[in-house]
């Protein structure tokens, strides 16, 4: 993938504070669905790496506690929040 593809797939997937909005209906549409969908962009194969292995790390472990649906919530809800803490400080 060429740096400007990469860039255009950051910039239509990832968390963008810019177009970020406070307000309920940016979260619920728009640059909102993006808190979601960054979880799953990766800026390069290290930072896909790194979090796989972080995840098999401390995944299972988790999972086995919670069980998967709220597994599946946890990371959701977590990554959206982070990505929203990491678009306002930013």
């Amino acid at each position: 993938m060429s740096p400007s593809e990469r860039l255009v797939l950051l910039q239509s997937w990832g968390t963008v504070p810019a177009e970020l909005q406070l307000n309920i209906s940016a979260l619920l549409a728009g640059p909102g669905l993006r808190l979601f969908s960054a979880l799953f962009v990766h800026a390069d194969w290290t930072h896909l790496f790194g979090n796989l292995l972080f995840l098999g790390l401390f995944g299972s472990a988790v999972e086995r506690t919670l069980g998967p649906v709220r597994m599946l919530l946890l990371f959701l809800i977590a990554g959206a929040a982070a990505n929203l803490f990491a678009a306002l400080v930013s």
